[in-house]
């Protein structure tokens, strides 16, 4: 008896309002305990930098039209990883990024809102699990300076907030979303922040990205001179909804996107196989009936093309604010012994946004009414990006950014939880690309071998437990292509989606859910198994061919249920359900 692939419960009223307002994310009691032994200057400098929402083909070095002149220097000078993985929502893939562990063992085995049977189970506290320390308690304890500006989303209960998990300096929203100008103004949202573990509030007159940046740019500034090395974390917010950027940057891209969704997802794709980011025979998936452009009319025309013209202004001043920080390593004289990673946490969001739909998707419309703020909110098309408008841009350009693989945000497939990721710093193959499969959880495993200076893949040195991640010295030091095993299984499950991957084979779960809208069903509420070096797009299910196949991915997926305290969702969402695997 093996657990169930994950059954038709979406068409509850639960269920879709819990995926409509996952987007909305909503502390160890006292500062951690950690060592502070002097360390030489000997040690590397870490930056980790995350944007939100970011999509696999938004950047340059990934195919993509937005200018982003920082992130593709990055990728010149070091390795683009192109079978990145993450969770397929914003904290999940943060616990595993912060801990090393799988997201239900760190505390997220959901995010922002937490469903029945999963209420008041291990591994959906959503926050972080006081047994299992951080990244940053780990590098404290071996002397570095830890620093963090930007979106937490890992919790707020005392001892879970940034300050008390072994951050020395911190500026932190405490939440997944805020309006990118005025905090709380117009938002539905409550967006809690912290400075050094204290209440704090938004700067008044910023933007999101500038001020995130501002505040680490201080804290570098603060230990300039330090003979401490240094972990500093950035996590911008930028681009999540809303999409809002200064009017200035969204002028840049005003036209630029006046061709619709599918052909710029064209003019990406060329490029990618131009730049070796995907194969030069990939199938991409299909756009899931997307409707033609030209059957919109003129004014829905320029509505779309205006909210991926705001996008793309949000991912450029995010490049422009990273170099203000490289530029600051520069002058600190660090950057050559800095490694900087930089990553997405999840696919484009898609899931809501249709052509058309002004607001967004219908849930922000509702927490608008309920914050009593819908009347003064103003999407008309002059005003789209302006700090009074509120809104997403949809499956259309989500699929754009997702090119060429299935769906984005939310879903298990490769379009939710394959990203671009790039690494550079010192001894780092330069221009290189990586395609041997990845995951974010090995971050911390990577920085510990680095700080140790073992350089023998010492991905378990004082990991705590239910580690995951594997170091990636070997690929950083030029030694060997991948770190994983053909025969080594990562599992996935979030909303009911789930996947397994083991070398070239995946197994995929896409939950058949309707939300009332179209295309209505968004999976076949069935495993699918997909052979990923010869369909990276997903798009032929081989489960009548590979019958043998099938049946042993779905084991290793239960197997990978039972490992982690994956709690199963059933048709009424009361209890685990179970099956017998039939031959």
């Amino acid at each position: 008896m093996i657990p169930k692939a994950i059954p038709r419960y979406w068409r509850s009223a639960a269920m879709a309002t819990a995926i409509l307002l996952l987007m909305g994310c909503t502390d160890h009691s006292g500062q951690s305990e950690v060592g502070s032994e002097t360390v030489g200057s000997e040690q590397p400098n870490f930056l980790v930098v995350v944007a939100d929402d970011l999509g696999y083909s938004d950047i340059g070095a990934f195919g993509g039209e937005i200018e982003t002149p920082n992130l593709d220097g990055l990728a010149r000078k070091g390795l683009r990883l192109t079978s990145f993985y993450t969770s397929a929502a914003c904290s999940s893939t943060r616990a595993m990024l912060i801990t090393g562990t799988d997201n239900h063992i760190a505390g997220f085995g959901s995010t922002a809102v937490v469903l029945p049977p999963q209420q008041g189970q291990p591994g959906y506290e959503l926050s972080l699990n006081p047994e299992i320390p951080t990244i940053a308690e780990r590098l404290r304890g071996q002397g570095y300076d830890t620093l963090m500006s930007g979106k937490w989303h890992l919790g707020k209960k005392p001892g879970s907030t940034p300050h008390t998990r072994g951050f020395s300096r911190s500026f932190a929203l405490l939440d997944g979303g805020h309006n990118h100008f005025e905090a709380m103004r117009l938002s539905p949202l409550e967006s809690s922040y912290r400075s050094n573990g204290e209440p704090a509030d938004w700067p008044e007159g910023g933007y999101s990205t500038d001020i995130f940046t501002d505040r680490l740019l201080g804290f570098l500034r603060e230990r300039a001179g330090s003979d401490r090395p240094f972990f500093a974390y950035l996590a911008y917010t930028a681009p999540h909804w809303p999409l809002q950027a200064p009017r200035k940057d969204i002028e840049k891209y005003m036209g630029r996107y006046d061709a619709g969704p599918r052909a710029i997802a064209g003019e990406r794709l060329a490029r990618q196989i131009e730049l070796g980011v995907v194969p030069a025979d990939v199938v991409p998936h299909d756009m899931d009936g997307l409707p033609d452009w030209s059957a919109l009319s003129g004014k829905e025309r320029a509505l779309e093309a205006r909210k991926m013209a705001v996008y793309a202004a949000m991912v450029d001043r995010l490049d422009r604010n990273l170099g203000r920080v490289l530029e600051e390593l520069e002058k600190q004289g660090v950057r050559d012994n800095t490694y900087i990673i930089f990553l997405s946490d999840n696919g484009a969001e898609g899931l809501f946004g249709d052509y058309g739909d002004n607001w967004g998707f219908a849930a922000i419309q509702a927490m608008m009414k309920r914050a009593k703020v819908a009347d003064e909110i103003d999407n008309s098309l002059d005003n789209l990006g302006a700090p009074d408008s509120w809104f997403a841009y949809g499956r259309g350009w989500a699929h754009v950014g997702e090119v060429p693989w299935r769906l984005f945000k939310t879903f298990s497939t490769e379009g939710g939880i394959r990203n671009s990721a790039v690494v550079a710093g010192p001894g780092v193959p330069a221009g290189e690309i990586i395609d041997s499969f990845l995951h974010v959880a090995d971050i911390p495993a990577t920085l510990v071998d680095l700080a140790s200076g073992s350089g023998k893949g010492a991905d378990r040195a004082e990991p705590g437990p239910n580690q995951i991640g594997h170091s990636w010295v070997p690929l950083l030091n030029g030694e060997a292509t991948s770190v994983y095993g053909d025969d080594e299984s990562i599992g996935w499950e979030l909303f009911g989606g789930a996947a397994l991957r083991r070398g070239e084979w995946k197994i995929t779960y896409v939950p058949d859910f309707d939300l009332g809208r179209n295309p209505g069903h968004w999976g076949p509420g069935r495993w699918e198994l997909f052979n990923l070096r010869e369909d990276p797009g997903e798009t032929t299910d081989l489960s009548d061919r590979y019958p043998d196949m099938r049946r042993k991915m779905i084991a290793a997926w239960a197997d990978y249920a039972r490992e982690n305290q994956v709690v199963l969702l059933s048709p009424d969402t009361q209890a685990p359900a179970q099956e017998e695997e039939k031959p």
